[in-house]
């Protein structure tokens, strides 16, 4: 049980991280998410299919809610 509660937090911290350089890279405008355009075409391909309420930008709460 305390190996998984551990696991769990290594994970969550990776996805963490993983998430935090996604927006450091593509967010250029700093609004806390990544557009199609900020993006391209090729890396939207990759991560739009977290944009849950289709409104055309992944959230960290969306790729959080996607991913994590």
């Amino acid at each position: 049980m305390k190996l998984l509660l551990i696991m769990s937090l290594f994970f969550s911290a990776d996805i963490n991280e993983k998430i935090d350089r996604l927006l450091e890279r593509y967010d250029t405008n700093n609004d806390q998410a990544i557009d199609k355009a900020e993006a391209g075409p090729k890396m939207w391909r990759r991560i739009g299919n977290a944009d849950i309420n289709r409104d055309g930008k992944v959230t960290r709460t969306e790729m959080l809610e996607k991913w994590g």
